[in-house]
């Protein structure tokens, strides 16, 4: 099946594949709903058709299912690796992060991973944690592609060491102006929050504290 791209993601895939066939690893940053995942699938689809081995991560449930999705929509097989699921030594592998870092130690995922020519790191502004760059020391032969909306960390630690060039999308102002994205109509609670007492997680606020100075009347009452 075609994958028909808009021309802002003909134009993002082409810089992205001219880093990649170089061997530069490189981010693309998108605003959600851009279409970064159509973009990535196309990239897929061609560097494929090169020969390249593939490996997709992910990080939630529901994100390998959509990934699963939008690949099998253009005809990419591919094998999944991730709990509950068979895995199979396919050129395209489309991989749970945390299964994956389960099982780095197993004889022949370890020889499939040494294979991968691309990795494709879906929200890769997690990339720092130690958990996920255990992944890219599992893939040494493999130049890197990034997926993000937010290509910065909440802690401040960078993704250079991960990727050497950007790749930015339209903003989410190009995006509304040119009939991709609908307009926003934002309801926002009063801005004389005080956040610093929140402690932080991995780099984001802990979502139970958070929670817990949100509940109150002066935010839930404009959200109701």
């Amino acid at each position: 099946m075609i994958n028909i791209l808009r021309p802002y993601q003909h134009r993002d895939l082409n810089a992205i594949l001219g880093y990649l066939q170089r061997r530069v690893s490189c981010v693309y940053a998108l605003p959600t709903g851009g279409g970064k995942t159509c973009t990535a699938v196309e990239g897929i689809r061609r560097v494929s058709d090169q020969g390249w081995r593939v490996l997709v991560t992910v990080h939630r449930r529901e994100l390998l299912r959509q990934m699963s999705g939008a690949l099998t929509r253009v005809g990419l097989g591919h094998g999944v690796i991730a709990a509950g699921e068979p895995a199979y030594d396919c050129p395209i592998q489309l991989a749970s992060i945390d299964t994956l870092r389960a099982r780095l130690t197993q004889g022949h995922l370890a020889e499939v991973l040494n294979r991968v020519d691309l990795l494709v790191t879906d929200e890769c502004h997690h990339q720092a944690a130690a958990s996920w760059a255990s992944i890219v020391q599992a893939t040494p032969r493999a130049v890197r592609l990034g997926l993000t909306a937010t290509p910065w960390r909440l802690d401040g630690r960078p993704l250079a060491p991960f990727y050497d060039a950007a790749v930015r999308g339209p903003s989410v102002a190009k995006l509304i102006h040119e009939g991709y994205l609908v307009p926003a109509r934002v309801i926002a609670p009063p801005a004389n929050l005080n956040l610093g007492g929140v402690r932080r997680v991995a780099g984001d606020y802990n979502l139970g504290q958070l929670a817990e100075m949100l509940d109150t009347d002066d935010v839930t009452r404009i959200a109701v």
